[in-house]
């Protein structure tokens, strides 16, 4: 079974005292065209749907587009369901403009299928790993956060720099049961999620980054300066900044950039966050300017 699903289960089962049940519809390594079905795929020109009547590529169904929605949520359309778990990424890691697209479409299309309204659809943010450049997908996945009822489950600080599928999973169920309490059960005592970037002001040769869901405060986890912010001037070029926390803000600068214009934070595909709210869950990577 899924380790994530029945951590969330679990924890979500415990608060509301009654069976919780989880259909697993899961395969490793995939690419998310392939959970998407021909119809929808057929309105981007991206793709050749061609080979798909082409049985001998049913050998490896997991990469090819609209095998795995045929085979594993068609089927589960008949069920009433009170929502979707979505933790997927790796395969498609290197496309991320592409996947601003997709996964909104597939959110929208896998709702009208299940015709029960906008169901609550919670995805977990790809985990930090060495190589590559995740932060950039990140921040793909995080678009679909512009969707209605639409939650994400930050594991930046939990993942194995080694290992694409990391076994520290219960604190990532643990996050999407967070979500879930406050999105579906309509739970507001708590924090649900980690800092979330809101805005920025500069002042002087410093920037303001001004946070959401900051809890009962801002920290350092480890206790040290805080890492892995970075700004940059005119020329774009990012240089490793300081930060601070105040109140519910972090001020970031370096002394090698008079006039910064941007800020970014855990721009890197595995970086060593220690920015948390006092709840102790930790703030994902941003950036306050896309074209720098």
């Amino acid at each position: 079974t899924s380790a994530t699903a029945y951590f969330f289960a679990n924890y979500l089962q415990e608060v509301l005292d009654v069976p919780v049940g989880i259909i697993i519809s899961s395969w490793g390594g995939t690419a998310i065209q392939a959970w998407m079905n021909r119809e929808t795929l057929t309105s981007f020109d991206t793709f050749d749907l061609a080979f798909l009547d082409d049985t001998a590529f049913i050998e490896h169904p997991k990469y090819q587009p609209c095998m795995l929605y045929n085979a594993m949520i068609a089927p589960a359309e008949r069920y009433t369901i009170k929502g979707f778990l979505w933790y997927q990424g790796e395969g498609n890691s290197g496309q991320p403009e592409l996947y601003k697209q997709l996964q909104p479409t597939m959110i929208t299309d896998w709702r009208i299928r299940f015709e029960q309204g906008y169901l609550p659809f919670l995805l977990v943010q790809l985990p930090n790993i060495s190589g590559g450049s995740c932060q950039y997908f990140r921040e793909a996945q995080a678009e679909s956060l512009q969707l209605p009822n639409v939650g994400m489950a930050v594991s930046i600080d939990v993942g194995d720099p080694y290992d694409i599928h990391p076994n520290n999973k219960k604190p990532v169920g643990e996050r999407l049961y967070l979500r879930a309490k406050e999105m579906v059960y309509k739970d507001s005592v708590g924090v649900f999620q980690g800092p979330v970037y809101d805005s920025f002001r500069i002042e002087g040769n410093k920037i303001r980054l001004k946070f959401k869901s900051t809890g009962s405060g801002l920290m350092s986890k480890d206790g040290k300066d805080l890492r892995t912010f970075e700004v940059a001037g005119e020329d774009g070029k990012y240089v490793p900044a300081k930060a601070v926390i105040e109140g519910n803000d972090v001020l970031v600068w370096s002394d090698a950039v008079k006039k910064p214009l941007s800020a970014r934070h855990a721009w890197d595909s595995n970086p060593a966050v220690n920015l948390y709210n006092k709840e102790g869950l930790p703030a994902t990577s941003f950036r306050t300017n896309k074209e720098l």
